[in-house]
């Protein structure tokens, strides 16, 4: 197996967040129908919710399979920090697989089913900025661990 630079990962990981937000949009769209008690806006919910668990949880496999050895190799990043995302990814995985399978089971408070998805986008959207801040960012996740930077 050939082994990716960090910015090549970086760039797969900034991808798949861009695949999340869109997804994060289209349901947004739908809460808001749902708060105006438009019934017909679950549907699209529905599929938009099965649409972001599928891409998150193959996000995650990425990031699994190569981001989190490249942090394990990144200096000062520490086990201790590769848990604590390890932690946080068991958590998404959770809240989107339960909100799917909520969604599924055709919730009859549709103001109620609005504001607990809102909720998760929100969550999702502030864990995506978080990770592309202290995760990805070329700083952190550099090609060259030494800076050879010339600075005046």
């Amino acid at each position: 197996m050939v082994e990716r630079k960090p910015s090549e990962i970086r760039k797969d990981a900034l991808a798949g967040h861009v695949r999340i937000r869109a997804r994060l949009g289209a349901m947004r769209h739908q809460c808001q129908r749902l708060r105006e008690g438009e019934r017909a806006a679950l549907a699209p919910l529905r599929t938009h919710a099965e649409s972001l668990l599928d891409a998150l949880l193959d996000h995650l496999a990425l990031e699994h399979r190569e981001l989190l050895p490249a942090l394990r190799e990144t200096p000062g990043f520490g086990q201790v920090r590769v848990e604590e995302l390890l932690e946080l990814h068991a958590e998404q995985r959770g809240v989107v697989t339960e909100t799917v399978e909520r969604l599924r089971a055709e919730p009859g408070d549709l103001a109620g089913c609005a504001e607990e998805v809102l909720a998760l986008i929100d969550r999702l959207r502030h864990d995506l900025v978080w990770e592309d801040r202290e995760l990805l960012d070329p700083e952190v996740l550099r090609d060259d661990p030494i800076d050879v930077s010339l600075t005046s």
